[in-house]
């Protein structure tokens, strides 16, 4: 009986396995191309042998940059905090210095600036009041204020022939090498100073105007 099945099945020429299992390929086919599955490629040739394997490491080399990179930042930051300190110490130097030459200079100055005000008021004074018989003097008066006022500009007073970059006087001064120099010396010695006061009360003498010695500079 098993003889006439099996003769009966392969009469046809035909694998009975074969058969079956070719239909069944048949009706998953239009399934599995509606749903096409797509499996990850892999370009490994080596995975038929030796299987999947991961991948090389790729070697780290942040951490031997990072040392360079820090190296090479110690010369930037040492420059930084050396340009940073020299401000700094330029700014600390300023603050306590800066007043003190302010309060030294302007004291000089004003002496100097009160001396040349006494001299002009003087002219001034002696220009509009002072009526001479002589046409000559009256003229000589009005000459004398004009270049007064000229020389005795302040930028001319304590310009660089008279005063060194540091401030310090050029001229002679008495009793400099001792400790009572004071500024009121150093201003009633200044040459331009000096010079117009003198002509200030040579000219008050002719005109016979009494000058006392509010000035205080020096004879």
């Amino acid at each position: 009986m098993l003889r006439d099945t099996l003769g009966r099945r392969t009469s046809d020429n035909t694998e009975p396995f074969l058969v079956m299992s070719t239909l069944g390929r048949n009706e998953q086919e239009p399934e599995e191309l509606a749903n096409p599955q797509q499996e990850p490629h892999t370009n490994d040739l080596n995975d038929d042998i030796f299987g999947s394997a991961p991948n090389s490491p790729t070697l780290n080399n942040e951490g031997e940059g990072g040392r360079s990179n820090d190296h090479s930042d110690i010369p930037r930051l040492r420059s930084l905090h050396i340009t940073n300190g020299y401000r700094e110490g330029i700014a600390l130097s300023k603050e306590s210095h800066i007043q003190a030459g302010f309060d030294e200079g302007f004291s000089l100055g004003g002496e100097i600036g009160q001396r040349a005000g006494w001299i002009l008021g003087v002219l001034d004074g002696m220009a509009r009041g002072v009526k001479s018989k002589n046409k000559d003097e009256d003229h000589e008066i009005g000459e004398c204020f004009a270049k007064a006022q000229e020389e005795l500009k302040i930028e001319k007073l304590l310009g660089e022939e008279h005063f060194g970059v540091d401030g310090i006087w050029l001229y002679e001064v008495p009793g400099e090498d001792g400790e009572d120099v004071t500024f009121e010396v150093v201003a009633n010695v200044h040459p331009i100073l000096r010079k117009w006061d003198g002509r200030v009360r040579d000219l008050g003498k002719r005109l016979g105007v009494l000058l006392d010695e509010a000035s205080g500079l020096v004879q």
